[in-house]
């Protein structure tokens, strides 16, 4: 917003050293060295207002502020990348919240149950779906693909994940469920 508002170089070089120093510190700490799944690190129990909602829907909703700003002014590879920070970072965050509500505050060392397998493709199918209704609502084919993408590892995640993890009747909803929701989300894009 600075640079905006001030066009020296200053500010300039300074906002894109803020901006480089934000996502170093989001790959190499949030991602890496503070992960829930790799360390010892208690989340608290309350979904959205606990450490993972500071972590990583914070950041993905500044990512899509830092989007809106640089679409405004022009720079479109600046505004991708904003983009698909918010969007990996609202993954994570769905899957983190996921594996929170399965094995509570401490996650880094339970194993991982058929119905948690089952309910991150629930989830992520969601949030595809959820994307490609604001893509068609704000009709913005930015959204529409991102949607795509998450449906694309939703899928992937299906045959290759669900198809060895899962058993039984959660293996038969999950193609089920999987088979239905491509349809209905075929026949929604189709006729929007």
């Amino acid at each position: 917003r600075a640079r905006d508002l001030h066009a020296s170089l200053a500010v300039i070089w300074g906002s894109r050293l803020v901006t480089a120093g934000a996502l170093l510190f989001l790959v190499f700490g949030n991602l890496m060295f503070a992960n829930p799944l790799i360390w010892r690190i208690e989340v608290g129990s309350v979904p959205v207002f606990n450490a993972l909602g500071l972590a990583y829907l914070a950041p993905a909703l500044l990512a899509l502020l830092y989007f809106w700003t640089a679409q405004k002014r022009g720079a479109r590879r600046v505004a991708t990348a904003a983009a698909v920070v918010a969007l990996a970072l609202g993954l994570v965050y769905l899957s983190l919240e996921v594996r929170r509500a399965f094995v509570g505050s401490v996650m880094n060392r339970a194993p991982v149950s058929d119905g948690e397998y089952y309910a991150y493709s629930a989830v992520w199918l969601l949030y595809g779906a959820g994307l490609l209704g604001l893509g068609i609502w704000f009709r913005q084919q930015g959204l529409r693909y991102a949607s795509l993408a998450i449906l694309g590892l939703t899928i992937a995640k299906v045959f290759l994940f669900d198809m060895a993890a899962l058993t039984g009747l959660l293996r038969a909803l999950s193609f089920l469920g999987l088979g239905l929701a491509l349809i209905a989300l075929g026949w929604i894009y189709q006729r929007f």
